[in-house]
């Protein structure tokens, strides 16, 4: 008797070929645009594999790439100190924020703020974008404010600029062409708030104008997922025209 045996086999040779051929390359570019290193790339898809060979229970895979990059991610651990390693992954992040606000007199007020991000990894010791699942995108927000002693009102925008990579990472080292986007949107906020006789009203209109944008998460996981899922699945929207209302009293 042998019950229970389909339980403990490894997965059908014919499927891990199907896996391994259909997928290797694009695990390879994946750990290589994240690692920087050709050589640990290879080497850790190569273990990847390895891992879901040696599994005891036959896996169902329903994801492939996810479940792929779940395993890689786990490979990391070294079995003999039980640590996590961190293998060669030079990144870096430059660029330039600034804030500047001005009263144009006792009650009006404006200002800016702003913050340009480069972001960038070495692949091929060459210094290239960062994939826009992990960079970030320059924003700018400005204001204009008013008060008097018990009333003030402050009208704000904030856009977050567009972002985009130069593609997927071939195992060859050279990128597909498939160049990945984040699209950018503005957004109006009308902030106030109302001294009383006892405690202060505040209000606010978020997203003034009610902008339909897709947040730029949703938009980073379209990039992560689509593969394998419909992006469509991945469509956040921002929240739409927003009231807010609160109370408060100092004692």
């Amino acid at each position: 008797m042998n019950h229970g045996a389909d339980a403990l086999s490894p997965p059908p040779a014919d499927s891990l070929q199907k896996l391994y051929s259909d997928h290797h390359g694009w695990l390879t570019g994946w750990l290589r645009r994240r690692l920087g290193c050709p050589q640990n790339a290879a080497d850790l898809a190569q273990d990847t594999f390895l891992r879901v060979l040696l599994v005891r229970e036959r896996p169902v895979i329903l994801e492939p790439r996810a479940f792929l990059t779940t395993v890689a991610r786990r490979v990391l651990a070294n079995r003999t100190t039980l640590l996590v390693e961190q293998l060669d992954n030079k990144k870096r992040n430059y660029g330039l924020e600034g804030q500047a606000n001005y009263w144009l007199n006792d009650s009006w007020q404006i200002g800016t703020s702003a913050l340009a991000i480069r972001s960038q990894q070495k692949i091929d010791d060459r210094w290239q974008k960062q994939d826009v699942t992990a960079a970030s995108p320059s924003k700018l927000t400005a204001f204009v404010g008013w008060r008097d002693d018990d009333t003030s009102l402050r009208l704000q925008g904030v856009r977050t600029f567009n972002l985009s990579d130069d593609g997927n990472v071939l195992a060859s080292g050279q990128f597909d062409g498939n160049d990945h986007k984040i699209d950018g949107y503005a957004t109006f906020d009308l902030l106030g708030s109302q001294v009383l006789s006892v405690g202060t009203l505040n209000f606010g209109i978020q997203n003034l104008l009610d902008k339909d944008y897709t947040t730029v998460w949703g938009q980073r996981a379209q990039v992560f997922y689509s593969a394998n899922i419909p992006a469509d699945l991945f469509d956040y929207h921002g929240r739409g025209r927003t009231y807010s209302l609160s109370y408060s009293v100092e004692f």
